[in-house]
């Protein structure tokens, strides 16, 4: 069994969180927001007495018309933000399916994962050192489910197969 260092995805899985909180940020506060600018038209136009009846209705009229026009405009960026969250998780998971693959090595290999270095946007997934090398592995997981086949020089092949 290799040497291991680190846990594997902890960058991937540390954008998954950010971007999934932000996500919710986002539509938690434009949820707050319209309730405030609603309650404010409503308490204002409430006050003036019942000659503002048709102010009220106007700033309904006009207060539906306005989400209308942003439902399409919020449905894109919503699920642009999802798919991007999910290829995060995506991308976390497929790095702990290599990590269980890479420790099955030998004791002779070390493994490191999740590199990371203040001055560079991003992380080296996987580092393995041992006798025939040293290999830098960069995991991508796309619409196939990635496997790797360690032969005993260490010499890696990657091969896919479709989800099941």
């Amino acid at each position: 069994m290799a040497h291991v260092y680190g846990k594997p995805g902890g960058y991937a899985k540390d954008e998954y969180v950010r971007k999934s909180l932000r996500t919710m940020f986002v539509l938690v506060g434009g949820t707050v927001l319209f309730m405030v600018v609603l309650g404010f038209v409503a308490g204002f136009t409430w006050h003036a007495g019942s000659t503002t009846n048709l102010c009220l209705l106007v700033s309904v009229v006009a207060l539906a018309l306005l989400i209308w026009r942003l439902v399409p405009f919020l449905d894109r960026f919503f699920d642009r933000k999802a798919k991007d969250a999910a290829n995060w998780r995506a991308g976390y998971t497929g790095e702990a399916m290599v990590a269980n693959l890479l420790e099955s090595l030998s004791d002779e290999f070390h493994v490191f994962h999740d590199i990371r270095h203040r001055d560079l946007a991003g992380n080296i997934d996987h580092l393995v050192v041992g006798p025939t090398g040293v290999f830098v592995l960069e995991t991508k997981t796309g619409e196939a489910t990635s496997s790797m086949h360690l032969t005993k020089r260490c010499g890696a092949t990657a091969t896919t197969r479709p989800r099941t």
